[in-house]
């Protein structure tokens, strides 16, 4: 006779872990994420409050020629390690589920699996939104602020977006050249980008590539586990995403093994080319009316290590509200204390630049 047992109950911590791993991984982000400093989000995790602050490392690269030549002293040749500081600032991230009569007489087990599914897509989505906008985040005073656009939150004054733009100049892109840059002026800057020459293609992602590999200083590429090479990572809107799958339609036919499975041209998903892994993010949001003629404008966003900093002061805990309404009523939460922004570098004097990052904006055409 076979006897069958049923599973051992989840606890609640292994549920709480279990929660975390689940929803970063479904949102798209976790091959990017890492705790090591070559990672394009990077991660660090401390005891802090609301109000409180997690700090990253970052060093600059070695640019001194040293010295050869047994008979060369290396004294008083040394380079000065130029280390840098960021914050990353963490909030209260909190959303619950109030369950039903019949849910609440539940176990606590079947509780957490009712409200599970539920609560892991509000995180899902918040993430996204957070890395979203972290991407296009600017500046003022030396200090982050609102994004550039965005659907979510307060959008950064006009002052602000000057001020990013004019800090930098030598890692941002507006369609085909850049010489579409207005110095100063981020709306005059997407003016200049039009419908007919100006969309993200192939050429204009190298050109992307180039600019984070000579730009001083230089963002540094990544290497993807698998992989085994190193990479740049583009992230981009759905209209830019449709304009580089198709100018890259003859590269990935000509060029890339005809499996259904893998090759672009049958199936949707990340591009690769020319050392750049290009992520379709939908939620990466246009900026409308903002090009030639009033089209809209798209971002493709190219990182490399240490590009976006996220933090967790408080990994996710499962919260339970006291019995409400005579007991008919009870309610069950998710709780973290989270911050997500984009890696800047500042020292006194100097403009405070995108640390991993070239920003690109093209032609945003809507389909007909």
């Amino acid at each position: 006779m076979t006897m069958t047992t049923t599973p051992p109950e989840m606890k609640k911590q292994d549920w709480e872990q279990s929660f975390h791993e689940e929803y970063v991984r479904e949102s798209g982000y976790k091959s990017f994420m890492g705790k090591s400093p070559m990672s394009v989000i990077q991660v660090k995790a401390e005891n802090k409050i609301p109000g409180e602050s997690l700090t990253l490392s970052l060093s600059s690269r070695l640019t001194g020629a040293g010295v050869s030549g047994v008979n060369n002293d290396l004294v008083g040749s040394e380079e000065p390690l130029g280390l840098f500081t960021h914050k990353i600032p963490v909030q209260e991230r909190i959303h619950g589920v109030l369950l039903s009569k019949s849910e609440a007489r539940a176990s606590a087990a079947d509780q957490r699996a009712i409200v599970k599914p539920l609560l892991k897509d509000w995180e899902i989505d918040q993430t996204r939104n957070d890395i979203s906008d972290a991407m296009l985040m600017a500046q003022s005073n030396k200090t982050l602020v609102a994004p550039l656009n965005t659907l979510h939150n307060a959008e950064a004054s006009v002052a602000e977006k000057n001020s990013w733009i004019t800090d930098n100049e030598n890692r941002v892109l507006f369609g085909a050249s850049k010489s579409n840059l207005v110095s100063g002026d981020f709306a005059a800057s997407l003016a200049t980008v039009d419908a007919a020459g100006d969309k993200f293609t192939g050429a204009r992602l190298s050109l992307m590539k180039r600019i984070a590999k000579t730009t001083s200083p230089h963002i540094r590429p990544i290497r993807i586990q698998g992989k085994g090479r190193e990479y740049f990572v583009a992230f981009t809107d759905t209209r830019a995403f449709r304009d580089l799958k198709e100018d890259l339609r003859t590269v990935n036919s000509d060029a890339r093994e005809r499996n259904v499975n893998s090759n672009p041209i049958f199936q949707d998903g990340e591009l690769i080319y020319d050392g750049v892994i290009v992520c379709e993010i939908p939620e990466l949001p246009v900026f409308a009316g903002a090009g030639a003629s009033a089209i809209d404008v798209s971002p493709a966003l190219l990182c490399g290590a240490q590009a976006i900093a996220m933090g967790w002061g408080q990994r996710p805990q499962y919260k339970k509200r006291l019995e409400d309404d005579y007991g008919r009523r009870i309610g069950r939460a998710i709780e973290e204390y989270i911050g997500i922004n984009k890696i800047q570098r500042f020292k006194a004097g100097d403009p405070l630049i995108d640390h991993g990052m070239v920003s690109g904006f093209f032609a945003g055409v809507e389909d007909a």
